[in-house]
């Protein structure tokens, strides 16, 4: 996991093309969120919206996370 500021998305340049991005609301002592790019979104919830679901990082015990939003799919 990484951890990055509000303003990361835009300051990048990724669009968010549903829910949204990260907030100052979005702290270390709050639930954990998450933003995915379109590629995971397919790959696990295909025909249906990433937004809301629930997934666990890395191992099947750890911690929830929620996901708010979804980015466009980018080359670098």
């Amino acid at each position: 996991m990484t951890t990055v500021s509000p303003e990361y998305f835009s300051t990048i340049g990724i669009p968010i093309v549903e829910g949204r991005g990260f907030t100052a609301d979005d702290r270390p002592n709050t639930p954990l969120v998450a933003v995915i790019n379109e590629t995971m979104a397919r790959r696990y919830w295909p025909g249906q919206s990433a937004v809301g679901k629930i997934f666990h990082s890395r191992v099947a015990d750890g911690p929830p996370i929620q996901i708010v939003g979804v980015t466009l799919i980018t080359r670098c």
